[in-house]
């Protein structure tokens, strides 16, 4: 399975979250075994700042990963509507060019009426040179 961009990107994010995390818990594994504090205040004051570290940490990477997905939905929805703007344009153009050829026929006097056949050959080739 091959991961994208965007997929890979919440990967690391999450293996550098999970990695602090696991730093911080085997300091404060250590320092609640090495250090036999006569003051046990302190150390339960160490702690609860390491597991306020990791915690906002994890928040922290929640609150990048929701981040980063509404930035790319917004980003796919800023290209969908560039799309469409572009179509319409094309579509405006080519609505402008139809008009336009048939306000010259119209001019030329070639529309659905019954003519000689000699009539029809005229106006035939006058409408095959417009278009």
């Amino acid at each position: 399975m091959k991961l994208k961009r965007k997929d890979w990107d919440k990967w690391v994010l999450w293996l550098g979250v999970f990695i602090i995390a696991l730093f911080a818990l085997v300091i404060i594994g250590i320092a609640v075994t090495v250090f036999d504090l006569s003051n046990q205040d302190l150390g339960i004051e160490i702690v609860k700042v390491l597991l306020q570290l990791i915690f906002v940490i994890f928040i922290g990477g929640i609150f990048s990963s929701i981040v980063k997905e509404v930035e790319n939905r917004q980003k796919k929805r800023e290209a969908i509507k560039e799309l469409k703007k572009s179509l319409l344009d094309q579509l405006l153009d080519a609505y402008s060019e139809v008009k336009k050829v048939r306000r010259l026929l119209r001019a030329r006097g070639i529309g659905v009426i019954n003519l000689s056949n000699e009539r029809q050959f005229l106006l035939q080739k006058i409408y095959d040179h417009e278009l």
